[in-house]
């Protein structure tokens, strides 16, 4: 909240500061809008020769518009240039007058231009202020060469202004002065307003984030220490002027102290450093102190300043606490069930299998948190829990909910599903609630995961495109068939579960089929063998079938998958009849290896009948291309 606090001070800051510079700025405007103007005025007036008013006023009255213009409207001009356009104009003016009414150094309008140089330090900034002091005494060197008598640019000597003009001029002078005068007391009015504004809102800020203050200088040695509770001011000023090393009972082990005292050297900041002191009438008393390195605007090391904090009764909860859970620790220890007590929602302890079951390291990272946050919000139960919790509230010591089957998330995200059992128990600070957890995730894991197998398992006989059977060898009836076998055989799945093979005539005979069985009993299996199968119209189709034997709660089946290769055998048999009834010679070859040959190839180069495969290609010296 500190650092919130002081961003937003701070945004603010530029704001207030840019409005009080934009006032003294019009300000500055209208005096010499005023004081050019009042020139004018007197000047024109003033018993003088004709020219001279002429050329006064029109100065004067020029840069009395040209002020006036900048204080209404600035034709985008930042503050600063235009400050900086007024202060040249009216250097621009003292000049040229002096020059136009041939009163060179003489000019006692020249005392304006000592008055522009502090106003633009105050309004602008001390480089512009200096440039254009740079600035006025060129002019003024300039002026002064042109009264040096015999120089190539010498004037006749300076006339003196009479008493008139100097009258008017020394008026002018003392009523600018005052108006400089006046803007610089509320410039610096202003920033003390804002100074003193800014210790007030960090006293409070202090009051609010520390119980006290401090400042150390460069050598580590204390120079300032506000009062506190339960520090005198006796106790205070005895640390002043001393390091921490160099003060008794400072509250630092030796090891911690030396540590510290190398953060120091090392101008690094600190904070949460604990301090331990004996109180004044007995026990002990703690304290946390924060410190941050303070540097100068060149960069200088200048010393520390930090804030301290009286943790006392913090620290006695904490050592309370402490008491308590190891109290409890010792009873939840001994049960290997995950228990909780919990108040109002708020965890008040948990034992080690609760803590494992939640995924948590530490019972300081439940205790104190919302037992309800643990609980699934998708599925209801965090809601249930809660509405548990008020019915448990209203019931008597050692009356319980019933179980019930809760979803909860650990702190890793973990879903687990457990029985919750809770009564209400007399616990320190009045009554609580004890729930006891029973983890069936993984039981319920098992079981699910079970059933997802079998419907996989399901999913995919129903959708492989072999024919896959199950029978029962003790009764020979189809106990399942998937789709695959409908489809070549042609029945439908309601007239042949319950059936055997052959009384719907699967099999072209008894014969075959007992061989089939005979074989798979006595190697366990049988793999991609060539059958034949007769369908519901009585015509065959071949399968490559695979079979296994297996048991199941008692009970022998046969299982089996057969791959259609009716097609495949046609093609082949098309195939055999092409090569043998071609009128041309054709070969294959892989590797300049023969891989096959027809009859008519074979009588082209006078080989005997299967004889050519397996030779290699130079066996008839014709290269691999020449074989069509």
């Amino acid at each position: 909240m500190q650092t919130s606090h002081s961003e937003t001070s701070g945004a603010r800051e530029p704001d207030r500061g840019t409005g009080f510079a934009e006032a003294l700025a019009r300000q500055y405007f209208m005096a010499v809008a005023a004081v050019s103007g009042a020139g004018a005025l007197f000047y024109a007036t003033a018993p003088i020769p004709l020219l001279d008013r002429v050329w006064i006023g029109a100065i004067c009255l020029m840069l009395s518009l040209t002020a006036g213009v900048l204080c209404r409207h600035r034709f985008g001009l930042a503050r600063s240039a235009a400050v900086l356009v007024a202060a040249y104009g009216v250097t621009a003016a003292v000049i040229v007058s002096a020059v136009a009414l041939d009163f060179g150094l003489n000019s006692t309008a020249i005392g304006f231009l000592s008055l522009q140089v502090c106003i633009v330090s105050v309004q602008v900034s001390t480089r512009s202020a200096l440039w254009l002091a740079a600035c006025a005494a060129l002019l003024v060197l300039g002026l002064g060469a042109t009264q040096i008598p015999g120089w190539l640019w010498s004037m006749p000597v300076p006339a003196v202004p009479n008493l008139t003009l100097r009258l008017i001029t020394h008026l002018l002078l003392l009523v600018t002065g005052v108006v400089v005068g006046l803007v610089m007391s509320q410039a610096i009015k202003r920033a003390q307003s804002r100074a003193h504004a800014r210790e007030e809102r960090f006293s409070g800020l202090l009051a609010v984030a520390a119980d006290w203050y401090w400042e150390m200088d460069a050598q580590f040695r204390f120079t300032h220490m506000s009062e506190h509770a339960g520090t005198s001011a006796s106790h205070a000023r005895r640390r002043l002027g001393k390091a921490p090393w160099e003060i008794g009972a400072f509250g630092l082990d030796a090891a911690t102290l030396d540590a510290h005292r190398a953060d120091l050297e090392s101008h690094l900041p600190f904070a949460g450093l604990v301090l331990q002191r004996a109180a004044t009438g007995g026990g002990v008393h703690w304290y946390s102190v924060s410190g941050r390195p303070r540097f100068d605007a060149r960069g200088k090391f200048i010393g520390y300043w930090g804030v301290g904090r009286d943790i006392t009764l913090e620290k006695e909860a904490d050592l309370a606490r402490a008491a308590t859970e190891a109290r409890y620790r010792e009873l939840f220890a001994r049960s290997p069930s995950p228990l909780v007590l919990h108040r109002d929602g708020i965890v008040l302890d948990a034992n080690p299998a609760a803590l494992a079951l939640l995924d948590l390291a530490d019972a300081a990272m439940l205790i104190g948190t919302s037992l309800l946050d643990y609980y699934d919000d998708e599925e209801g139960s965090r809601a249930l829990a809660a509405s548990r919790a008020q019915m448990l509230r209203e019931l008597p010591l050692g009356e319980g909910a019933p179980t019930h089957r809760f979803v909860l998330r650990t702190s890793r995200g973990r879903r687990i599903v457990a029985q919750v059992t809770s009564v209400t128990v007399d616990a320190e600070g009045g009554p609580a609630i004890m729930s006891l957890y029973q983890d069936e995730t993984e039981r319920l894991r098992a079981e699910a995961a079970r059933e997802r197998s079998e419907a996989l398992m399901t999913h995919l006989v129903a959708t492989s495109p072999d024919s896959i059977t199950l029978t029962d060898l003790a009764t020979e009836r189809y106990v399942m068939v998937n789709d695959a076998f409908l489809r070549v055989s042609g029945w439908p799945r309601e007239e042949v579960i319950g059936r055997t093979a052959l009384e719907l005539g699967v099999w072209p005979s008894a014969d075959a089929r007992e061989r089939f069985v005979r074989e798979v009993s006595e190697h366990g299996e049988v793999r991609n063998a060539p059958l034949d199968f007769v369908d519901r119209q009585g015509q065959e189709y071949s399968l490559r079938v695979s079979a296994s034997h297996f048991t199941l709660e008692g009970r022998d089946y046969l299982v089996t998958n057969g791959r259609d290769v009716t097609a495949i055998e046609r093609e082949r048999l098309e195939r055999d009849a092409i090569l043998e009834n071609a009128s041309i010679g054709i070969a294959m070859t892989r590797d300049r290896v023969f891989q096959l040959a027809n009859p008519k190839f074979d009588a082209m180069f006078g080989w005997a009948p299967d004889t050519l495969v397996g030779q290699p290609g130079s066996a008839i010296s014709v290269d691999d291309e020449a074989y069509a």
